[in-house]
């Protein structure tokens, strides 16, 4: 996988279109409060990051590493999720809204 840092995606993000991170490593990484709109994080591995208020929606996290994640306060709506690992993620306050969970089920609340 690939390695980058906080202040490389930052500078991506600025110039993109869209966003495609797939298979990137972005583990321990700090990514609070970013706009991840639609962006392609599939097989990214976040493990341990920091996605606190980060805007996820419609991204996909299809098959990405998620364990010990802190997705507080993050919004997932019209993420999908399968093949997602959540071990020991921190899910409060997490907006879903047609998010399709790591099963393949629809999640809305």
């Amino acid at each position: 996988m690939a390695e980058i840092s906080r202040k490389e995606l930052i500078l991506a993000l600025i110039s993109a279109s869209s966003i495609n991170l797939e298979g990137v490593d972005l583990s321990e990484l700090d990514l609070s409060r970013l706009r991840l709109v639609e962006a392609n994080l599939s097989r990214a591995n976040l493990r341990g990051a920091n996605l606190k208020e980060t805007n996820l929606m419609g991204a996909n996290l299809r098959n990405a590493n998620l364990r010990y994640v802190d997705l507080r306060l993050a919004d997932l709506s019209g993420a999908n999720l399968i093949g997602a690992d959540l071990r020991e993620a921190k899910m409060i306050g997490i907006t879903f809204s047609n998010t399709i969970m790591p099963d393949g089920s629809k999640r809305s609340e």
